[in-house]
């Protein structure tokens, strides 16, 4: 497993040119914390915390995690808007890191797979997602 060296950002201001955002898609709110839906944004949590990240945002449409790694800037967020309203959250994360959609990376849970199972794929329909 590869090591990463993690810097903390300087700034705190929102805009600072990330080269990828990770976003981890669920539903907010406690009623839906451990519902199979919400894996990506689990994994979110679980790869901010493995990168030594702090909290940069907390708004109403996100939460963000920002850092530097060996290989550049780095985004982790969780949206806080359900999965059909995530559109919103992700194209302002897009526009405030100065992000392409090929550098983004979403992480969502996907039924057509077993439990445990991960598929990386470059492009995509939305099996089903709205």
């Amino acid at each position: 497993m590869r090591r990463f060296h993690v810097r903390k950002w300087k700034s705190k201001k929102v805009g600072i040119a990330a080269t990828r955002v990770i976003i981890g898609l669920g539903n907010p709110g406690k009623k839906h914390a451990n519902n199979r839906h919400n894996a990506g944004a689990r994994a979110i949590e679980h790869i901010a915390k493995r990168l030594n990240l702090s909290i940069n945002q907390h708004d109403r449409l996100t939460i963000r995690w920002q850092g530097e790694t060996l290989y550049g800037a780095i985004v982790v967020a969780q949206p806080q808007t359900f999965m059909n309203e995530s559109g919103r959250a992700v194209a302002q994360l897009l526009k405030d890191h100065c992000i392409n959609p090929e550098s983004l990376i979403l992480i969502v849970d996907e039924l057509d797979l077993p439990v445990g199972s991960v598929r990386i794929r470059a492009s995509g329909g939305d099996a089903g997602q709205k």
